[in-house]
């Protein structure tokens, strides 16, 4: 890379930090250099010029964040946050109405895929779509307005489908269409998450596989307006690789949501439920046994439902059962017979992606950042997109401070 060349990309690194709290190596190793050459070329200036007019017109930045971020969602990812979402519909069933609506903010929305889920999730567990309010949040232009088609590609149904979603959904040629319903409860907004949150309150919160891409400072900050915004006793929902960090910015697992759910601990709390604080976005130590990490699991049935139905999965078999085992053991501090069980895994199917990548968490969450890279490398190897290994790996290898 050329004396300019590195002009420019420190430049957008800068930039990246300080507008939208990005750190620019959990972005993956080349992939902003590679955005920023693009830019360069396509502005037709010199890289020094280009630096300069980065940091002078929005036009410029704003085409630079949408270079550096690549969507990566599904329809019900993840799916213990929507069982969770149908037990939160339950319990406001008697009470909601247009003017009480159930509230719930998806921060990083992408194309929309998330939000889709959340409001679907809503209304097959019996709330009627006027007293539903979902706001869903993308600092993407670009993909908002793709969210707001209502039209999602092929690779959206790769996941499980519960059969109860169904009714929502059209099969067109190339992907799906979402209903009007579905769309009515969903406020789709271009927005910056170092920005002021919609105002709450929110019964829920999903900021998934978002904090793991921020430095220090802005995942606190962003956490803390989450909090202020949160309804009491309500869940954050966030991915697995980010979970430690948030155990040690004051916040604690909300296990009937299930094992990504977190509440904030209360200030009033004893000490040894508010966790002393080591610097934040590094493997937490082994005392953090604890830390809850899953592959997927599919939603709780809903009132209406129907026998789930699995879209571009494979059928149940043995190997998924003994992933949810290693989870339960990690659930319940056995981080040792977790590793041994996902070892055994891994033996069998070298190629199973989420076992490669729960090994890497694990590994890092007991201190053992060798193993813990190894792992998360084989994860990469097998799935170059894997967001949530890319961004553990990143956390590894943040510089260490040597003091508070």
């Amino acid at each position: 890379m050329s004396a300019d060349e590195t002009v420019a990309v420190v430049a957008a690194t800068h930039l990246l930090e300080e507008r939208w709290g990005l750190d620019a190596r959990a972005l993956g190793e080349g992939s902003l250099a590679r955005a920023v050459r693009a830019r360069v070329a396509s502005s037709g200036l010199d890289p020094s010029a280009w630096a300069a007019l980065l940091t002078s017109r929005t036009t410029e930045a704003d085409a630079l964040i949408e270079a550096v971020i690549v969507p990566e969602t599904m329809l019900f990812r993840d799916g213990s946050a929507f069982g969770a979402l149908g037990e939160i519909a339950g319990a406001r069933l008697m009470d909601a109405s247009a003017e009480r609506p159930v509230r719930v903010l998806s921060a990083a929305c992408s194309t929309g895929e998330e939000a889709f889920s959340i409001a679907i999730a809503l209304l097959a567990h019996g709330l009627p779509a006027e007293a539903i309010r979902v706001v869903a949040v993308d600092v993407s232009a670009r993909a908002i307005a793709a969210a707001r088609s209502g039209r999602c590609s092929s690779s959206a149904l790769r996941g499980h489908i519960p059969g109860w979603a169904e009714r929502w959904l059209t099969r067109v040629p190339g992907g799906v269409v979402i209903a009007p319903e579905v769309l009515a409860t969903i406020d789709f907004r271009v927005g910056n998450l170092m920005d002021p949150l919609p105002a709450g309150p929110w019964d829920a919160v999903l900021c998934r596989n978002v904090l793991v891409y921020l430095v220090p400072a802005a995942r606190a900050r962003l956490l803390e307006r989450i909090r202020a915004h949160l309804a009491p006793g309500a869940p954050l929902f966030v991915g697995h690789a980010e979970v430690a960090a948030l155990l040690d910015l004051g916040w604690r697992h909300q296990r009937r949501y299930g094992p990504w759910a977190l509440e904030p601990v209360p200030v009033s709390a004893p000490p040894a439920e508010r966790p002393a604080g080591r610097r934040a976005g590094t493997p937490a130590p082994a005392a953090r046994s604890s830390i809850v990490v899953a592959p997927p699991r599919a939603p709780a049935p809903a009132p209406r439902a129907a026998a789930a139905a699995s879209v571009g999965s494979a059928p149940a078999a043995p190997l998924p059962a003994r992933l949810d085992e290693a989870v339960a053991l990690a659930e319940s501090g056995e981080r040792e017979r977790a590793i041994a069980l996902l070892e055994e895994v891994v033996r069998v199917d070298r190629e199973n992606v989420a076992a490669h990548a729960l090994l890497g968490v694990l590994h890092a969450t007991g201190g053992d950042e060798t193993a813990a890279r190894n792992a998360l490398r084989r994860a990469l190897y097998l799935d170059p997109g894997h967001a949530e290994s890319r961004a553990q790996l990143a956390l590894l290898d943040r510089p260490r401070s040597r003091g508070r």
